[in-house]
Parts: C-alpha cells; sequence; structure tokens
C-alpha cells in the first residue's frame, strides 16, 4: 500500500546518492487467529473499562482481534487511534463508525501508527488514505505524546506475572519468545495519561504440550525470564476471571489481588507460596 507519513517522512534529494528502481514482492498477509472462550472472556472485561472518546493502542495477537469485533459491536464512539501497531481491530472499528479521531490532543482526525501488520484488507484501508499517518517509533513510543492524549488505552498481552507484579512479555525462562516491543513505552505513558488505563492481560493458565496445565501468575518469574515491565509500573491486570488494579497497593495486597484473578486449581497453592516468600501485610 501507499501510505502516507507526517512527521520526518521525507527526505532532501541532495541527501540521496543513487536511486535504483524495484518491483514489490507481494505483501504479507497476517493469518486470523482463533479467538479462543478465553480470549473472549477477557476482551469483555477490557471492552467494559473503555469509555466514548478514549485513545487505544492495540497489541497483537487473537485477544485484540476479539476486542475490535466487540467495540465495533458496541456504542461506543469518538474513539481515537495512537498505536505503534496497526491491526485489523481498527479497521473493523472504524468502519462500524466509533472511531473519528476528533477527540484526540494531537494528530486530530488522524490514526497514528508506526507499522501495520494485518490482512489484505488492512493494507487497502491504508492505500492512499490520507486519514492514516506511519510516524517514526522515537515519534508513535513517546511518553509525551503518548500521555498528551487523554483517557489513553493501552492494551498487551503477557506471557507471566509474579505475585510481586513484575510482567514478563518475552520470554519464560530462558526461552525467548517475543521483543519487548511497545509495552514499557505505552505502559508508562497510559499511567500519565488524564483518565488512562494500561491493561496487562493473559489467560491465568497454560496447557503444556505434555497436558498438564500450569499458572501463568507465578509466585516469582523463572530464573532467566526477561522482565517487560516492573512492578511499579504495572496498573491492570485482566485474566478470564477479573481484573485487578496493582496500583499503590503493598507487596501484600498485589499478591491478593493477583491470586484472585488466577485459575482456581493454583489459588491455594500460590497463597501459601505467599507466604512461604514472607510477602505478609
Amino acid at each position: 500500500p501507499y501510505c502516507y507519513g507526517g512527521y520526518e517522512e521525507q527526505v532532501h534529494i541532495s541527501e540521496i546518492d543513487a536511486v535504483v528502481e524495484s518491483g514489490n514482492e507481494e505483501m504479507f498477509c497476517l493469518p486470523e487467529p482463533t479467538i479462543s472462550e478465553v480470549d473472549q472472556r477477557i476482551a469483555e472485561i477490557v471492552v467494559s473499562q473503555i469509555e466514548d472518546g478514549a485513545c487505544l493502542q492495540l497489541g497483537i495477537g487473537a485477544m485484540p482481534n476479539a476486542i475490535g469485533k466487540l467495540i465495533a459491536n458496541s456504542s461506543l464512539r469518538n474513539l481515537g487511534v495512537h498505536t505503534e501497531m496497526l491491526c485489523d481491530s481498527f479497521v473493523d472499528i472504524f468502519e462500524a463508525g466509533c472511531i473519528s479521531n476528533r477527540n484526540k490532543t494531537h494528530d486530530v482526525g488522524k490514526f497514528v501508527y508506526t507499522f501495520a501488520l494485518g490482512s489484505k484488507k488492512l493494507y487497502d484501508f491504508l492505500h492512499h488514505n490520507p486519514s492514516c499517518s506511519s510516524y517514526p517509533v522515537d515519534y508513535t513510543n513517546r511518553l509525551d505524546k503518548i500521555a498528551a492524549n487523554e483517557r489513553a488505552i493501552a492494551i498487551n498481552n503477557a506471557l507471566e506475572i509474579d505475585l510481586f507484579g513484575q510482567v514478563s512479555s518475552e520470554s519464560s525462562g530462558t526461552r525467548h519468545i517475543s521483543g519487548t516491543g511497545g509495552q514499557l513505552d505505552y505502559t508508562y505513558g497510559c499511567y500519565h495519561s488524564r483518565g488512562g488505563k494500561a491493561l496487562i492481560c493473559l489467560s491465568s493458565s497454560v496447557v503444556d504440550k505434555d497436558g498438564s496445565r500450569r499458572s501463568r501468575i507465578r509466585p516469582f518469574l523463572e530464573p532467566g525470564t526477561i522482565t517487560t515491565l516492573p512492578r511499579v509500573m504495572v496498573n491492570y491486570v485482566v485474566t478470564e476471571y477479573g481484573m485487578v488494579n496493582l496500583k499503590g497497593k503493598s507487596t501484600w495486597e498485589r499478591a491478593k489481588a493477583l491470586v484472585s484473578i488466577a485459575h482456581p486449581d493454583f489459588r491455594e497453592e500460590l497463597t501459601e507460596q505467599a507466604k512461604r516468600m514472607n510477602i505478609q501485610m
């Protein structure tokens, strides 16, 4: 697609040494992920936290797609978009009449993003669309730019969280799964946005290849696990069993809150682990 910029997208002819003409390969289209019942339940909780006029950032995966479908069928209006990644969900939300970008503090009327990844429908939406502006990541992910929009909402996935509130979205132990991305930037930015919320979403448990189930809420992160978000930055955490707000809570209060949204099979064990780790009131 031919995508418009709007910030540092031009290069002066004096800076060009050579021009090489080339054809373009067909764009990679991301297969549509399957939305599970857990994704759907988490999405329902998340959408209940979004207000008219909110400015959205969505991550990647099935859960953001579920959120997009729910918003598209909701009564939400005048939503804005300021995101690192533009995904198919935003097209669905726009076509349903829920996005206007008119209530944003800056880049009013614009979908602001750094890169797009999704289906041909998304790429066709971007093609010669003046309402979409691709900006450098040092613009989209700047704290002051994110925080300037009121009611900024960041919705991102995590792999694990421990009872202290530390979040890993990159690895499980030394097994690397994903990159850092903009999760830290948007969590911090939304924390400073007036009326903003940063929501970290994860299923309460996962079934391993051997068929055993383990909790994604852990007593502590396994050695070697990369900490994506320090506990002092973590605001809202959502599983299919509910949502908790860790802001301003003591270590014991954080642990107690996280246990309340853990899979029921692991709550007693997690409580005992917290006591053994000397997490007390």
